[in-house]
């Protein structure tokens, strides 16, 4: 079966819906706001990002999945504004990476992973020598009938994936690619009844990223104002301690959910959490709420930050004075760094 499946995300499909939800918005939880300002960081010796759709902080650098013609990634160090190497190589050889990663996740204080699904390949990322990068292949998912999204360490010997699972949303597993368990239903789609789960895994998607003590992870989703967190416990059950479900993306399925699948969302739907960021103490969340419309690239910018703690309590509400399309928090809560596509120097940071 694994062979024969093709999917295929669509992000936006132009077609027509009138009808609106009037559900409560995660916007109104907070009482506290907070206006800050961006400071642009320029970069030395003439370096430059090039496409990045995400960032994570570790160890006063910034790992950007930083995509140009040649790498994936770029490691920048934060005190001396100088990028220090490049690494995931493109390409169809032996060592290289043939497709872009789905998601990158923090493993420990020296090491990232990243996951390539469309060969069922994790890569973990030793970051050591940042300036000299080491990649490790890891391939234990690679005969496995599955159709993963996703996949995230959680602690050292587990592992959270999203796909088209037709048991449950998130799937846990132990270190040799073993199913520990199936968890949660996705929301409810009101008259939407022959909805697949592969349909539903493919209309929400978003961010999912664990504590860095992996006790909890979250999930906020790009166009439906879904946020959860939920918290592993001893016996590895997952425990949901917070959930919030608003407003939902109107989308249209197509094909059978089996064979084919996808999911268009609707133009006339709102963009949510257009990415999200969790520290030790908290997590963020870039909330756009930008109609879609016929301007897809600037839905996807937001300049509202919203800062929760891991137990799901409403801190504060963060007004930036510029759109950010990706976001990154350095280990202490004190700066926050992001992507100004609008900005001279592209990487910009605000303090906290």
């Amino acid at each position: 079966m694994k062979h024969h499946l093709i999917y295929y995300v669509v992000w936006v499909f132009l077609f027509c819906s009138c009808n609106k939800s009037h559900k409560k918005k995660i916007i109104n939880e907070f009482k506290e706001e907070k206006n800050i300002e961006n400071e642009a960081i320029k970069l030395k010796n003439d370096s430059i990002f090039s496409m990045v759709f995400g960032m994570i902080c570790l160890n006063d650098n910034l790992i950007a999945y930083d995509v140009d013609n040649i790498f994936l990634f770029s490691i920048t160090d934060l005190k001396k504004h100088e990028m220090l190497s490049k690494f995931g190589k493109l390409g169809q050889g032996p060592e290289d990476i043939s497709s872009l990663p789905t998601s990158v996740s923090i493993v420990d204080q020296t090491s990232i992973s990243f996951f390539e699904s469309n060969k069922n390949i994790l890569y973990t990322i030793n970051l050591k020598d940042p300036v000299s990068p080491t990649i490790q292949k890891n391939e234990f998912l690679k005969e496995s009938e599955e159709m993963f999204m996703s996949l995230s360490p959680i602690k050292s010997n587990l592992f959270i994936a999203t796909g088209t699972f037709a048991n449950g949303r998130y799937l846990l597993m132990n270190k040799n690619g073993e199913k520990i368990s199936y968890n949660f239903d996705y929301p409810h789609v009101p008259n939407k009844e022959n909805l697949t789960n592969a349909h539903k895994a493919m209309a929400f998607q978003g961010k999912l990223m664990a504590r860095p003590d992996g006790e909890r992870f979250f999930f906020a989703c790009e166009d439906s104002e879904i946020f959860e967190i939920i918290k592993i416990e001893q016996d590895n059950k997952l425990n949901k301690i917070y959930e919030f479900h608003g407003e939902l993306a109107h989308f249209k399925a197509e094909g059978d959910g089996i064979t084919t699948i996808a999911s268009a969302i609707d133009r006339n739907s709102n963009t949510k959490f257009v990415d999200a960021y969790g520290t030790q103490n908290f997590i963020y969340l870039l909330y756009a709420n930008k109609i879609i419309g016929n301007d897809i690239y600037k839905s996807y910018l937001a300049n509202t930050i919203l800062v929760f703690d891991w137990n799901g309590k409403a801190i504060k509400k963060l007004n930036l004075d510029t759109d950010l399309s990706k976001i990154a928090v350095d280990e202490f809560d004190k700066t926050l760094y992001g992507i100004d596509p609008n900005s001279e120097t592209y990487l910009v940071k605000f303090p906290l």
